[in-house]
């Protein structure tokens, strides 16, 4: 069973590698000025997630801390979304951007932001952490992944995190 264990290890540490160099590469995606409550909150919640409090689900298999790649899941995903930070950047990428990066270096974990929910001066977002498989390791079960919904609130004009809503691990 150890040595099983140590294949698979290795297995995942070969890939990693791999794409933390093809990572180093890549230019990250400028944050503009948020435009909207959604923009504003989605922004809050990749800092949570990323930068201050590193609340996403299996933070620690990102292929990279510094350098964050973003699923463009649905047409909201933008640069405006971006918190600004001297130490973390992101990548915002199409599915498949993600794909072909997999292809080329192995599997890895990526972020999906969803579009904010915003009623009032109350504001719900979730991120999920999301594995994209590579046909070079077929049969490969990834038993890891989930997503947190955090809530937020306007008070005196801006927004901040309330609470947590609910974290699901798969």
């Amino acid at each position: 069973m150890r040595a099983f264990a140590v294949v698979i290890l290795s297995l995942f540490t070969a890939c990693v590698v791999g794409i933390q160099e093809a990572l180093n590469d890549l230019t990250p995606t400028p944050p503009a000025a948020p435009a909207t409550a959604s923009d504003s909150v989605r922004a809050l919640a990749l800092r949570r997630a990323a930068i201050d409090e590193k609340q996403a689900i299996d933070y620690g298999l990102l292929p990279s801390k510094r350098l964050i790649i973003i699923r463009m899941a649905e047409s909201t995903a933008s640069p405006r979304m971006l918190p600004v930070s001297e130490d973390v950047r992101f990548l915002l990428l199409r599915w498949d951007e993600i794909h072909r990066l997999a292809e080329r270096h192995g599997h890895f974990t990526y972020l999906i932001v969803s579009p904010a929910q915003v009623e009032g001066d109350s504001a719900r977002v979730s991120i999920a952490t999301a594995w994209a498989g590579s046909s070079r390791n077929p049969g490969t079960i990834y038993l890891s992944g989930g997503a947190c919904t955090w809530q937020f609130h306007r008070r005196s004009g801006h927004w901040a995190f309330d609470k947590g809503l609910s974290c699901l691990i798969s």
